[in-house]
């Protein structure tokens, strides 16, 4: 009986572990009103876009928006009771806007934040495409730090002005 049920658990066990999304998934923003451009990036497959009101949307009408995605377990409520997972703090923020710059060339920075306690690691990257005149800024914070390490510089790096 007891082989019985270790079968049922570890079918339960492969068939969430196939069908689980990856880990990282592409967005692409709406795009921007006054000049038409769109940015792309990587977010974690499991974090949803928090719903944001009109006017968080293009603050301003056109000029800056600011897109912000959460983690959610989206996991089957069965999967979510028989595995409780600890709550995680994380998020991917990107910003967006509009900026006439005198010249076509394009810039990067980019930031590793790493408090001192240890409980929250973060990355930022700033793009600017002059010659879009649109700038777009990237920071992702997460408390699981096994899980930080393994996707901020994909993260990071995927950021595109399209």
């Amino acid at each position: 009986m007891w082989i019985a049920g270790l079968a049922v658990i570890a079918a339960i066990a492969a068939t969430y572990q196939l069908t689980r999304p990856p880990e990282l998934v592409w967005w692409t923003s709406p795009p921007l009103v006054k000049t038409g451009r769109r940015v792309a990036f990587l977010v974690p497959g499991d974090w949803v876009r928090e719903p944001l009101d009109p006017s968080q949307a293009y603050p301003g009408g056109y000029v800056d928006c600011v897109h912000v995605f959460a983690y959610a377990d989206r996991r089957p409520a069965l999967l979510r009771r028989l595995f409780p997972k600890n709550s995680e703090y994380g998020t991917v923020s990107v910003r967006i806007s509009y900026q006439s710059f005198s010249d076509s060339e394009a810039s990067v920075i980019s930031h590793l934040y790493d408090n001192g306690a240890r409980t929250l690691q973060m990355m930022e990257r700033t793009l600017e495409r002059h010659d879009f005149s649109t700038w777009a800024s990237i920071s992702y914070a997460r408390s699981d730090k096994a899980a930080f390490d393994r996707t901020y510089k994909q993260i990071c790096n995927s950021l595109r002005i399209e």
